[in-house]
């Protein structure tokens, strides 16, 4: 490591409080040294790990599954959120002592967690976007089990992500509740140029035990941008075949993608940020 002079070195990465920081987490295609494992987080929103700020999670309406045939496929929500979560506290943590020259305090990050936990904010926009992905990678993974062409199975995952990610650029518009009513604004204002200007828009922060609201603020745009970026890259180094793609069998080896059959007089799990504990997430500096 390079020595940096102290005066140099940030005291902590910036952030602003008053941004409740929407992230959603998904599944990546390509395996990437950044991340451990393929539920990432985007925006990867680290400034509010490691200020010990409030992130607003972002989880679907409904358990993903498919009915096929005669069994149900789905993603099983409490493994696959223990493990975004644990993705973005390890690479915080990482980029923290990159960018700071010190490890990051795991009280800090158990502060995070605590006040993620606590409220929610409701963006139905987000939501729905959220169960068409996850669902999505359930239809590829049974298209593939049909074909045996995993390439092309995630390569029609990712255009199905990529047509949703414009059509919701191009409609601008962002669905999120205020107080008693959901509302509906801009996400962007284009200027004559064709340079889109972030709006950024003012949401309530529910305290889930409480009742509490407080009025913070969100940027509905930066999860289709980020999205919209990773997506189109994985596609194109898919089809040049040039990165190593993430196979269907690691998300069944993890468990986080199964299926039962339908005759399974079975729930499937769904998730509650406030209920789960999520053993060993956090890391140590």
């Amino acid at each position: 490591m390079f020595y940096k002079p102290k005066n140099l070195v940030p005291i902590k990465i910036p952030s602003n409080q008053n941004d409740v920081a929407p992230t959603m987490f998904f599944i990546d295609l390509i395996r990437s040294d950044q991340f451990q494992n393929p539920i990432i987080p985007v925006p990867s929103r680290i400034d509010k790990v490691t200020n010990g700020e409030y992130t607003a999670i972002v989880l679907p309406t409904n358990t993903p599954q498919v009915l096929k045939d005669d069994s149900i496929y789905f993603i099983d929500l409490y493994r696959f959120y223990k493990l975004g979560i644990r993705t973005l506290v390890v690479y915080s943590t990482k980029k923290y002592r990159e960018i700071c020259y010190k490890p990051l305090n795991p009280v800090t990050v158990s502060k995070w967690w605590s006040i993620s936990r606590k409220y929610d904010c409701n963006i139905p926009t987000y939501r729905e976007d959220l169960d068409f992905m996850l669902v999505t990678y359930i239809k590829a993974y049974i298209d593939f089990l049909n074909t045996g062409d995993c390439i092309g199975s995630l390569i029609s995952y990712a255009d199905k992500i990529i047509s949703l990610c414009a059509d919701r650029i191009k409609q601008n518009r962002i669905i999120y509740q205020m107080g008693n009513k959901i509302v509906q604004n801009r996400m962007y204002t284009e200027r004559k140029d064709g340079m889109k200007i972030p709006q950024v828009w003012q949401i309530d922060r529910m305290d889930l035990k409480k009742n509490r609201i407080r009025k913070k603020a969100f940027v509905p745009l930066m999860v289709y941008d980020d999205l919209l970026e990773c997506f189109l890259s994985n596609k194109a180094e898919l089809e040049r075949g040039e990165l190593d793609a993430i196979p269907f069998s690691v998300l069944t080896q993890i468990k986080v993608l199964g299926n039962q059959p339908k005759t399974i007089n079975e729930n499937l799990n769904e998730i509650h940020l406030s209920n789960s504990k999520f053993d060993n997430i956090l890391v140590e500096g």
